[in-house]
C-alpha cells in the first residue's frame, strides 16, 4: 500500500458575528456569483441541511439565506433534511 495521509482538524474560535460572516460568505463566494444574483422572483428553490446528527448552525444558515433571497416567497422554497447516511437517529 502507499502511504497513508492524516488529516487533523483545525480548530477555530468561534466568529463573534456569525450572521454577518455568513452574509460576507454569500457575497462573496468562491468561483461562484453571489447567492441573491442566482436567484428570482418566480423560481422554485430547495435548500439542503444536515439533520440533527451534524453541528450545523441551520436556524442562523437559513435566516442569511432567506434575507440574501428578496422576493422568493417561503412557499416557493423547500427545505431537504439530509439523512439516511449514517445511523437511525435515536
Amino acid at each position: 500500500q502507499g502511504p497513508v495521509t492524516v488529516i487533523e482538524p483545525v480548530f477555530r474560535q468561534a466568529d463573534p458575528d456569525a450572521h454577518a460572516a455568513l452574509l460576507a460568505a454569500m457575497r462573496a463566494p468562491i468561483d461562484s456569483p453571489p447567492l441573491r444574483s442566482l436567484v428570482k422572483p418566480g423560481q422554485k428553490v430547495a435548500i439542503s441541511v444536515c439533520d440533527i446528527t451534524r453541528a450545523q448552525p441551520r436556524r442562523e444558515t437559513l435566516r442569511a439565506i432567506f434575507e440574501e433571497m428578496p422576493g422568493i416567497p417561503e412557499g416557493d422554497v423547500t427545505i431537504l433534511l439530509a439523512t439516511r447516511t449514517h445511523r437511525i437517529n435515536t
